[in-house]
């Protein structure tokens, strides 16, 4: 259904507009189940997400889009590590 497939490699390959709606479905699942929490947590959630779907469909979209989500994969994983290092900051009171 959301899958072309190619004719030269026979490879089933996902379109970008495909992957922004999941990913902006994530986005208002994730907002619904952290409603009532921090918004540091909110983010957690969202850049784990984001990082799992990026994973799954790795081997199935295209190279221009692959170069794409690398760079929003890297990124996302360094703003996850400075929140984590906040949070374990805060909790050992330094």
């Amino acid at each position: 259904m959301f899958f072309n497939i190619n004719e030269k490699t026979n490879k089933k390959s996902i379109k970008g507009t495909v992957i922004f709606f999941i990913f902006a479905i994530w986005l208002f699942i994730a907002l619904f189940i952290t409603s009532n929490i921090d918004a540091d947590i909110f983010l957690i959630v969202v850049i784990l997400g984001i990082i799992t779907i990026i994973e799954f469909l790795f081997g199935s979209i295209p190279a221009h889009l692959e170069k794409r989500t690398n760079i929003i994969f890297y990124s996302l994983l360094i703003f996850f590590i400075l929140i984590i290092a906040q949070r374990i900051l805060n909790i050992l009171g330094i």
